[in-house]
């Protein structure tokens, strides 16, 4: 039954309701986003050869479980050669291998795989590689769309000093919606997701109180790959009030919570509607999928330190904005219920800032999540 109500999505699911907006470069980037826009234009276009093998389209339908006859009978087509494909790459300035960066795969629901110049400032801040896909807008089909951010992820670690947990992928509107599938079914190749303005689930779900349904994208993926998808990736649904994909984003993060996913966060921007987010709200939803110190001491546990004595804090200039930004993260981590994260902020925010008025409310929220 499943597949059946799979079959009318598959060869549309890389569409989403309406083409979303793209954020193109403004004409005149000011800024480091002029020099960074620059580096971007001026020969970054790169091709590779070797596919993964997790971009094997045979693959790829097993684990979504799409049939492939129904990909072969599509009209579409049925597999590509990545040797004709072109990427965008954007690599820091700050980028000597000598440490790790992450890695921002991006699906555009344009047939450009340029990035705002916005996030480019954003990415060299964090010192993440970004790279999008050429050619693979919402008519190009789904499983070529995700065949080729596998295969962006695959050969970039071959190339880069990469963390592999901090490997994202992400995209926008019909593009968000591949990356919601590559972020819960391919939790291999992808530590985290940010699903902007539209993303997919594989339950069979309406909007509340009408009889309609929302067909699903893919089914839910075998325990192994659910399991790290639920307790391990860390995924971010990015929507707008008045975005056109609002409720359906708003019951399928409902839907992931329910199911168990420990670090699912739901993202609604106040008049907000089917659009790229500005810096602001990318950096924020990009630092929800970094991983947090509890994480980094679970998967790497540091040996035992004596407690330091006791002294007086020290007395610190607050860069404006800073604590506020410590407070704001701090309470987008508790409204998703990610209380170990929010604590984090909030004991940063408190040690460092003790006498700013965000620190006062920072207290009062550390003593509301007491216990969770």
């Amino acid at each position: 039954m499943r597949v059946t109500r799979w079959l009318a999505l598959v060869a549309v699911a890389g569409l989403a309701t309406a083409a979303v907006a793209q954020d193109a470069p403004p004409k005149e980037p000011v800024g480091r986003g002029a020099a960074l826009h620059e580096q971007w234009v001026q020969g970054k276009k790169t091709v590779f050869t070797e596919r993964a093998s997790l971009s094997v389209i045979s693959t790829m339908a097993a684990r979504l479980g799409w049939p492939l006859k129904q990909i072969k009978d599509s009209g579409k087509e049925p597999d590509y050669n990545l040797k004709s494909e072109s990427f965008q790459l954007f690599v820091p300035d700050t980028y000597t291998g000598d440490e790790p960066f992450g890695l921002f795969v991006w699906i555009s629901a344009g047939n450009s795989g340029a990035l705002p110049p916005s996030w480019l400032e954003v990415l060299a801040e964090r010192k993440i590689i970004g790279i999008g896909l050429d050619n693979s807008g919402n008519e190009r089909a789904t499983w070529v769309r995700l065949g080729l951010a596998i295969d962006a992820a695959y050969n970039l670690q071959k190339q880069y000093k990469v963390d592999p947990r901090r490997v994202y992928v992400s995209g926008g509107s019909g593009g968000g919606r591949c990356a919601s599938m590559l972020g819960v079914c391919f939790p291999d190749a992808f530590q985290g997701g940010f699903y902007l303005v539209g993303c997919n689930s594989y339950h069979v779900l309406g909007p509340p109180g009408e009889d309609r349904v929302w067909k699903p994208g893919y089914v839910k993926p075998g325990k192994k790959y659910f399991d790290l998808a639920a307790n391990r990736s860390r995924h971010v649904l990015l929507t707008g009030e008045t975005d056109m994909n609002r409720e359906q984003t708003k019951v399928y993060y409902d839907a992931f919570l329910k199911d168990g996913f420990k670090h699912m966060t739901y993202i609604e921007i106040p008049k907000f509607g089917h659009q790229m987010p500005n810096k602001e709200w990318f950096d924020k939803g990009l630092a929800l999928l970094e991983p947090t110190e509890e994480v980094a001491a679970v998967e790497k546990p540091a040996k035992a330190k004596a407690p330091p004595a006791t002294r007086p804090a020290p007395v610190v200039s607050a860069p404006v904005g800073e604590p506020d930004k410590l407070l704001n993260m701090a309470k987008l981590y508790a409204s998703n219920r990610r209380y170990d994260a929010a604590r984090v902020r909030l004991k940063t925010l408190i040690e460092t800032y003790p006498d700013s008025p965000a620190a006062a409310q920072g207290r009062k929220l550390m003593k509301d999540i007491e216990g969770k």
